[in-house]
């Protein structure tokens, strides 16, 4: 179950890294190194590898903490390391939601900056709201 709104419920705004990049599902996820090839200059640039890292930037700066859902990754995330790091250095919770196997988890740097660490979301949620909630 991935729904974390349904979990959390009202009052809190949940920003996610795919928003307003529906036309990417024929690339089931994999840009290059030179990111995806449009004649729309909104998408091009949205998902160049410079607007991809400004605005994952942007998003860390102006959240509160930062959730990171890696039930199931097999493979290290270079993403998710860049936003962990930008979460600890503007001064944000980091919350790692993964399996106690997963490859995250056992990263000597990635596994090392959450301040939070838990098996499902579920309890990943339940958290937020211990931190967060009114």
């Amino acid at each position: 179950y991935y729904d974390a709104e349904a979990y959390l419920g009202e009052g809190f705004e949940i920003v996610r890294a795919m928003r307003g990049k529906s036309f990417l599902a024929a690339t089931k996820g994999l840009l290059g190194t030179d990111g995806y090839s449009s004649s729309n200059s909104y998408e091009a640039a949205l998902v160049s590898p410079r607007g991809i890292y400004q605005r994952d930037r942007h998003d860390v700066a102006r959240c509160d903490a930062v959730r990171m859902f890696l039930v199931g990754q097999t493979t290290p995330s270079l993403g998710c390391a860049c936003e962990a790091a930008w979460a600890e250095s503007f001064g944000k919770p980091v919350i790692m939601i993964a399996e106690p196997e997963n490859v995250h988890r056992r990263h000597p740097i990635l596994g090392s900056i959450p301040a939070y660490v838990v098996d499902n979301l579920h309890d990943g949620c339940d958290l937020i709201c211990g931190l967060f909630g009114s």
